[in-house]
């Protein structure tokens, strides 16, 4: 691992204590198919020693052979100490905006998830991330399509128990910040009924997905990402 990143995830891990282990990935360390946005992309993995007895190394899945700016799937499998079951999880950063073109290709995603549910099975597969799923306030036909994935590859979204996961300028002259939710914890259906709890931190819990000015946000929305953290509890 490249000492540069190598150092602020052992920084990190050390201020969570050693209960805690991380596997990096590097993209200029992957053989990506989408070029140099892709090979400088990094992503970190944290978690628990305690309950994980180990990690697959992480790795990517191109949704698209020509993929340009568009992110892979970042995937890794965990191995749960009690049951023994692997459980595999996939970093997700879908297209962003909502104008025709960018929900062309989102959607075009959608169809290359509902590939890689199939190739990998669903039971016990979680994609988590930036879905970008701006239809999903206001119910237009982005919202549609995301709920079509959903149903064809069997699966949940935990994002139907919060009421924001993210924070924009809105439309309309408005000098007001507007929430939606752009952000998702999906599982399979048979997952889902495990679901103890689902809640979303820093700004969003601040102010309770209300519109605000944007000096109410703070620090969180100021300092770290306009999206807020999403948590799910089981059972």
């Amino acid at each position: 691992m490249n000492r540069a990143y190598r150092e602020p995830a052992d920084g990190i891990r050390r201020k969570l204590n050693n209960l805690w282990k991380y596997q990096l990935l590097s993209g200029e360390e992957q053989d990506f198919p989408c070029g140099i946005l892709v090979e400088s992309y990094k992503l970190l993995f944290l978690y628990l020693r305690v309950p994980i007895s180990s990690a697959n190394e992480i790795h990517g899945s191109g949704l698209d052979r020509a993929c340009g700016s568009l992110r892979p799937e970042f995937i890794v499998t965990l191995k749960m100490k009690s049951s023994k079951e692997n459980y595999t999880f996939a970093g997700t950063h879908l297209k962003a905006m909502g104008d025709p073109a960018s929900m062309q290709t989102r959607w075009g995603q959608y169809r290359k998830l509902e590939n890689l549910v199939q190739e990998i099975g669903n039971r016990r597969l979680i994609l988590l991330g930036d879905f970008n799923t701006t239809g999903y306030n206001i119910r237009n036909e982005d919202y549609t399509r995301f709920n079509n994935f959903l149903d064809e590859a069997g699966m949940w979204t935990a994002s139907e128990n919060i009421e924001c996961s993210s924070y924009w300028t809105g439309a309309d002259q408005d000098p007001n910040m507007a929430s939606s939710i752009l952000d998702h914890i999906v599982m399979s259906n048979a997952l889902a009924s495990q679901v103890e709890a689902t809640k979303v931190g820093a700004h969003c819990q601040k102010v309770k997905c209300e519109s605000v000015m944007e000096s109410a946000l703070g620090l969180s929305y100021a300092k770290v990402s306009d999206h807020c953290p999403l948590q799910v509890s089981f059972k």
